[in-house]
């Protein structure tokens, strides 16, 4: 049950973005905000660092608004969405569009798996 509700707030509000009732905006800590009728709901992405390796990359969105606080990690359900809800948003959030043209080089390899 739980689950099924986080990501309908997700999704919640990809879709307002989608029709425009959200507005995201940069803040200079990171963070993507939009206002709401009682607060604010805010989007970033999480870095990580491997031992063997020098440099973080993102690996993660942190989604936090009154009454909800949730990390989606790459590769799931609500990791997706809110790729989506930022590509709506139009906010140019950094590493979105690599992970997009990510994507489509692995889309485009598979393809021609089956073509050939």
């Amino acid at each position: 049950m739980y689950y099924e509700r986080m990501i309908n707030v997700v999704k919640r509000l990809c879709e307002l973005t989608r029709i425009g009732r959200l507005t995201w905006k940069p803040s200079v800590d990171g963070w993507y905000t939009a206002e709401l009728h009682e607060g604010c709901v805010s989007i970033r992405l999480l870095n990580y660092e491997a031992e063997n390796q020098v440099g973080a990359d993102p690996r993660m969105f942190e989604i936090s608004m009154a009454g909800f606080n949730q990390i989606c990690a790459f590769g799931t359900e609500g990791a997706c969405v809110l790729f989506e809800l930022l590509g709506y948003a139009g906010v140019g959030y950094p590493h979105v569009d690599e992970h997009i043209a990510g994507l489509d080089l692995a889309e485009s390899i598979l393809d021609r798996l089956v073509t050939d």
